[in-house]
C-alpha cells in the first residue's frame, strides 16, 4: 500500500496545531510534514463532523462542512485532522485515487466511510480492489460512551463494535465495569466490508491515541505522542492524516 503513507513517527501522522493551515485552506507545507516527491499541496476539508465527501479537482479549492476528500491528480495530497477520531486512508489502483476520511462518531455512525466508498464506485472503482488503513484513533477499551449513543449505533447495524468491559494497559487487568465502550475502529471496518472492501485489504493500528505513551528518557515520565481530546480537553493539537498518490 505505498500509496497510503502510514507513519505514526514517520510521514503520514504529524501533529499539527490548528490554526496553521489547518482551517480548511490548502498548503503547500504543513509544519513538520516533508511531502512526498511530485506533490505540491496538502489539501484539508473544514471538518464538522458531517458524512459528506467531495472531490478534489484543484488545490485552490475550498471544502467547508466536509469530512471525507477524494483526489485523483498525482500532485495533491488530501488529509484529515483528528485528536481521537478515526483517520481513514482508501486506495483505489484501478482508477487512480486516494480518500482520507474524518470519521468521529457522528461521521461513524453515519457511515461516512461508505459514503466515500459509494464516491469512489461512483468514479468507477471496484471496491473489491480498494485497500484501507486506519490510523490512531481512541480505542474500544478506552472509548466510554452513554447509553443513548449505544443505541444509535446499534440502531445503525453496528452493534458488534459496543462493548461492555475494558482493559488496563498499564497492568494488563480486564476492567468488569460494565460501563458502554465503542470501538469505533472495528465499526467503520464492519462498515466498509459491507460496501465490499476485502478484510484482508484493511489495514488497523493498535496505536491508540488516549492511552499509548512511552517514556521520555531524560526523566523517565510518560510521553503521550499522539493527540487526545479526551485525555486533554480543550487541545488544540490535531494528528494529521494525509493520502498521495505516488507516481514510479
Amino acid at each position: 500500500m505505498d500509496n497510503l503513507t502510514n507513519n505514526s513517527s514517520n510521514d503520514m501522522h504529524l501533529p499539527l496545531a490548528l490554526g496553521i493551515g489547518a482551517e480548511g485552506r490548502v498548503f503547500a507545507n504543513v509544519a513538520g510534514a516533508i511531502l512526498p516527491p511530485g506533490i505540491t499541496a496538502i489539501v484539508t476539508p473544514r471538518q464538522t463532523h458531517t458524512c459528506n465527501v467531495a472531490v478534489v479537482t484543484s488545490p485552490d479549492q475550498s471544502f467547508p462542512d466536509t469530512d471525507s476528500l477524494v483526489t485523483r491528480c498525482p500532485d495533491i495530497a488530501v488529509g484529515v485532522r483528528t485528536a481521537d477520531c478515526v483517520p481513514i486512508l482508501l486506495h483505489a489502483p484501478d482508477i487512480k485515487a486516494v480518500a482520507a476520511i474524518h470519521a468521529g462518531w457522528k461521521g461513524t455512525a453515519g457511515k461516512i466511510v461508505g459514503n466515500t466508498i459509494e464516491k469512489l464506485v461512483s468514479l468507477g472503482a471496484d471496491p473489491g480492489y480498494i485497500h484501507a488503513a486506519i490510523g490512531p484513533c481512541v480505542c474500544g477499551d478506552c472509548y466510554i460512551v452513554n447509553e443513548e449513543m449505544i443505541e444509535l449505533f446499534e440502531n445503525a447495524g453496528l452493534g458488534d463494535c459496543v462493548r461492555r468491559q475494558g482493559f488496563n494497559h498499564d497492568t494488563g487487568d480486564r476492567i468488569e465495569d460494565g460501563k458502554p465502550r465503542l470501538d469505533l475502529q472495528e465499526a467503520n471496518m464492519i462498515i466498509m466490508r459491507g460496501h465490499g472492501i476485502r478484510q484482508e485489504n484493511i489495514k488497523t493500528t493498535s496505536f491508540c491515541t488516549m492511552h499509548y505513551h512511552d517514556f521520555s528518557p531524560s526523566d523517565n515520565q510518560k510521553r503521550y505522542p499522539f493527540p487526545s481530546w479526551r485525555r486533554t480537553p480543550g487541545t488544540t493539537d490535531r494528528l494529521l492524516t494525509i493520502a498521495c498518490l505516488l507516481t514510479p
